[in-house]
């Protein structure tokens, strides 16, 4: 609500730096969603909607109609592969998105990635049994920081070929298309990718798609470190991030 969000710019940026030729388009949904019938750009709502979960119900009709429009703003880019940042208050929501696009354009390929899947090491194995338990309709899950991940991904399916491993992915190997029908195939764990240690090569966040004006403040979000110092016990971003600063 206060300030465009930080992630999406980032990866868009380092893509875009990466190949000069394949272009980036965030489409800004939360904004859309705060603007809509449900909200009403009204900060109170917004927060009682996100703290008792309405997506994690079932979702209500007015809900849907709005979702079924967020389908609709992502095929008229005509996208190669589309990306969804996921998180805790969301997830419902982007399946239900996910699912339509899946069902109306079967060749697209879809990814998760997002806060949801930024896991300690110990725990990251848990990512591909729910990429095969919860959504094996989605290609690829990128586990923690994606930028690199991304690039990855994308220079593969820029020569036509659908990644059969990388690093820092749960990848859906083997799946095709039947009689215009998604059929899933292995989910493989691909591991973990090293961090990106040139700090200096990933450019500033590109903020070219998200409108200032539409947010409660005149900020933008900086990011300081990766990961924290801190490293409390009782944090839950920590418990999430692991490894620290």
């Amino acid at each position: 609500m206060f300030a465009p969000p930080i992630n999406l710019p980032y990866l868009k940026a380092y893509v875009e730096q990466q190949d000069k030729d394949v272009s980036v388009k965030c489409l800004d949904l939360e904004k859309e969603f705060f603007e809509s019938d449900i909200i009403r750009h009204d900060a109170t709502i917004y927060w009682r909607n996100a703290l008792t979960c309405e997506s994690l119900r079932n979702i209500s009709p007015k809900a849907s109609k709005i979702l079924e429009k967020f389908v609709d703003m992502i095929l008229a880019e005509k996208p190669d592969a589309v990306g969804f940042s996921v998180t805790n208050w969301n997830d419902q929501y982007t399946d239900f998105v996910s699912r339509r696009l899946r069902s109306l354009m079967p060749q697209l390929y879809i990814m998760y990635g997002g806060r949801q899947f930024c896991l300690k090491k110990g725990r990251r194995y848990t990512i591909s049994q729910r990429h095969a338990g919860e959504f094996p309709h989605i290609d690829c899950v990128i586990k923690n920081e994606g930028e690199a991940t991304l690039a990855e991904i994308i220079a593969s399916l820029k020569k036509g070929i659908k990644p059969s491993f990388c690093a820092g992915t749960s990848l859906n190997v083997d799946s095709k298309i039947v009689d215009g029908t998604f059929v899933s195939g292995k989910i493989i764990d691909c591991g973990d990718r090293q961090h990106i240690m040139d700090l200096d090569s990933i450019p500033f966040p590109d903020f070219s798609d998200y409108n200032k004006e539409a947010y409660l403040t005149n900020h933008i979000k900086i990011i300081f470190s990766r990961g924290c110092s801190g490293v409390c016990e009782y944090c839950c971003d920590n418990d999430e991030m692991g490894e620290g600063v």
